[in-house]
């Protein structure tokens, strides 16, 4: 399949299609793994920034048909720190970090589909 990239490149008629691209290639993706856990949510006052922590992770796999999710196949004792907020608002995201006792990285980016530039089908 050709990259986003490309279809970018070559005008708007193309462009109206990477919605449908997209669409048909996670149709084509196959569940392997289901997690669930707890989580707990708070918000800043301003609502601009969300703290999400999780735990008590559960993984199990997942099978074309028949899935009873009777056979646990693992399970975390980590938890999960989560800060989300805008990219406008990363100034101040930076500094919320660095009142935390652990380190940070950001390892999750958010993206709507017209930020795609470099994405291969």
């Amino acid at each position: 399949m050709m990259p986003l990239v490309s279809i970018f490149s070559q005008g708007e008629n193309k462009q109206k299609n990477v919605a449908g691209l997209i669409k048909n290639y996670l149709k084509s993706l196959k569940p392997s793994l289901l997690n669930c856990c707890r989580r707990m949510y708070f918000q800043s006052a301003d609502h601009k920034y969300r703290i999400t922590i999780g735990f008590d992770m559960e993984y199990y796999r997942v099978a074309p048909a028949n899935n009873y999710f009777l056979s646990k196949t693992g399970k975390s004792n980590h938890t999960i720190l989560e800060l989300k907020y805008l990219e406008k608002d990363n100034d101040k995201g930076e500094s919320i970090t660095s009142l935390f006792p652990v380190r940070m990285t950001k390892s999750s980016i958010m993206f709507r589909v017209d930020d795609i530039s470099t994405v291969t089908l």
